[in-house]
């Protein structure tokens, strides 16, 4: 112990503020995301290492501050790693055959990641809702105990670099991330359609038109039984267009009275889209 010295918290910081810098300077590069993310993972296992030779050859002046090292700067770090390891392997990983089966392997890690939380739970609202009581235990060495706490990370288990916790609280920081990021590459999917040749383009349709002009469409959708001969219930087919047209519709059965009470042009928005294709077909017949 007379071996060690005390260093100052800002080295800490200094460290954790160099490798922010760092992966915001990546970001500039434009680089795609596979090369992104191995580069990253370059500059937060760095950082990990850094922090752990200032670590191994000091020691922390007060509780306090071991504290805030394990609870706040090595998570940060941490997690970082975590989160750009795992999501390379994603990328990597990832089949490359329909969309269906790409949503479901997003799927499968949306559970991986979920479950882990779950299996946190009680810790994971300790630390969202503030709590500090049982920081010393969590996030000192004094009541460390490894074999309490089996990591998947378990090659960065030092008695002498780790606390009971700071790994599963970098985890779950890590995995809220993968969590969104994942959520998001599923929207996408569902985003995208295959055209004729088989490959897929993304699609971004808004409707322009207002509620009840969809209304009018949805219905005559479903009287016609022209989807799925008409075993797909109005709730599900509204669901659909809203997905599928970025809109919400409210109240569509009250609007549909409205439809209904109109005195006049009761398929107003049906009749347009009538009269806009014979004006087509009419411009298409002059232009022969």
């Amino acid at each position: 112990m007379s071996n060690l010295i005390n260093i100052p918290m800002y080295l800490f910081e200094q460290t954790l503020e160099q490798m922010e810098e760092k992966l915001y300077t990546l970001e500039e590069l434009n680089l795609d995301a596979l090369n992104y993310n191995r580069k990253a993972i370059t500059i937060t296992s760095q950082t990990l290492l850094k922090l752990k030779e200032l670590k191994v050859s000091s020691r922390f002046q007060t509780i306090e501050k071991e504290i805030r090292f394990y609870k706040e700067i090595k998570p940060a770090v941490l997690s970082k790693l975590i989160y750009f390891t795992n999501l390379s392997n994603i990328e990597v990983k990832k089949p490359n055959t329909t969309i269906n089966k790409q949503i479901n392997y997003y799927k499968d890690h949306l559970n991986l990641f979920q479950n882990y939380i779950d299996q946190n739970i009680e810790f994971y609202h300790y630390i969202k809702t503030g709590n500090k009581n049982q920081d010393q235990h969590y996030f000192t060495r004094i009541s460390y105990e490894l074999w309490l706490y089996p990591e998947t990370y378990n090659y960065y288990t030092d008695p002498n670099f780790n606390s009971s916790h700071d790994t599963i609280l970098a985890t779950l920081w890590a995995y809220e991330q993968l969590i969104t990021e994942v959520k998001s590459e599923i929207y996408k999917l569902r985003r995208k359609v295959s055209n004729n040749s088989g490959t897929y383009i993304d699609v971004n349709l808004n409707w322009t038109s207002n509620n009840i002009d969809l209304i009018e469409l949805i219905y005559a959708l479903h009287c016609s039984k022209a989807i799925n001969n008409g075993k797909l219930n109005l709730k599900d087919l509204t669901l659909v267009c809203e997905q599928l047209f970025n809109v919400e519709v409210k109240n569509i059965y009250r609007k549909f009275l409205d439809v209904k009470g109109r005195k006049n042009d009761q398929t107003k928005f049906l009749d347009s889209l009538k009269k806009a294709l014979l004006n087509k077909i009419n411009e298409s017949d002059a232009l022969k």
